[in-house]
């Protein structure tokens, strides 16, 4: 009984200590919104009002992440997409954002629209997911140990 407690002992000290090396993706509550800037790179033309991802994540290097979570469009002058009253072709974090003339009613052009995505909370500088370093023990005859258990004492 003593040789199987030992046994079962050691087998969860080595678990608890290679636990630690395996590297997870961090969880991040879903309503935790991380916005970039707004973006407004194109004015109304003759056929349209277009703030695509693809073009603002070229011209802007690191201020917009890789795979946004979500998007959000008003005209310069604040107007929601709702409040403007217009068709909208595309508003999707991966497409972004297409105002068509020729989907408007009564011949009208579209508004000037600006854009912003919201992205993880790292990406923004908030949140993290690694602890400080720890060092709790300094190694001795039987090792150096660094257990969770003890390290959340």
């Amino acid at each position: 009984m003593i040789k199987l407690l030992s046994v079962a002992i050691v087998a969860a000290l080595f678990l608890e200590s290679h636990q630690q090396t395996v590297e997870l993706p961090c969880n991040y509550p879903t309503h935790i919104q991380c916005w970039t800037v707004w973006f407004d790179r194109d004015d109304p033309s003759g056929s349209e009002d277009r703030e695509t991802f693809s073009d603002l994540y070229k011209e802007n290097t690191g201020k917009i992440c890789r795979k946004p979570q979500g998007i959000e469009a008003t005209t310069l002058s604040g107007l929601s997409v709702a409040a403007a009253g217009e068709v909208i072709f595309k508003n999707d974090a991966t497409s972004g954002f297409v105002c068509r003339n020729v989907d408007q009613t009564q011949k009208k052009m579209c508004s000037d629209y600006r854009v912003r995505f919201s992205c993880h909370p790292p990406f923004c500088g908030e949140g993290v997911c690694w602890t400080d370093w720890f060092d709790r023990d300094n190694p001795s005859g039987t090792g150096d140990w660094e257990l969770l258990k003890d390290l959340r004492k």
